[in-house]
């Protein structure tokens, strides 16, 4: 049931967007956004992030897991170019930031996406492995309510 009620908020949710998602954007999503959080310095100029979705956690083979997506807005045009999908795990302590591009992006940012997700989570057992693909899968599929 949980699990329905997140594939159904998310799909909401993922209406909201409107925009490519430039490989640039892509980049700062991954990699920048979180050197600012912990230098304390402001977003990328002409940026707004705003959340999209409160944060959803499940107890899981002992660990908290938890996922918060957010809406990454161009603010000259107000128009929400990506999701950001932040991934947490209370026994390692993993954090993770991965950008969802608008489907309309280029192929090498929607490539880099699904490989960079899938690098980031080789080193699963099978069992784990199938249940990030059905995440990534889920996500994808749900973007379609934000990025349309």
């Amino acid at each position: 049931m949980r699990k329905l009620l997140f594939f159904m908020s998310i799909s909401f949710f993922f209406q909201i967007c409107v925009g490519q998602t430039t490989m640039t954007e892509y980049n700062y999503l991954t990699k920048g956004y979180k050197l600012d959080l912990e230098t304390g310095r402001d977003i990328k100029n002409g940026y707004r992030i705003s959340l999209a979705c409160p944060t959803i956690t499940q107890k899981l083979n002992g660990a908290e897991r938890s996922i918060t997506i957010y809406k990454f807005i161009l603010l000259e045009e107000e128009r929400t170019v990506a999701l950001l999908v932040k991934l947490g795990r209370t026994d390692t302590n993993y954090i993770g930031y991965y950008c969802l591009p608008d489907n309309k992006s280029d192929i090498e940012v929607l490539e880099k996406a699904t490989k960079d997700f899938f690098d980031d989570n080789q080193k699963l057992n099978d069992l784990e492995f199938a249940k990030t693909h059905y995440l990534w899968l889920s996500l994808n599929s749900l973007k379609y309510a934000f990025l349309k």
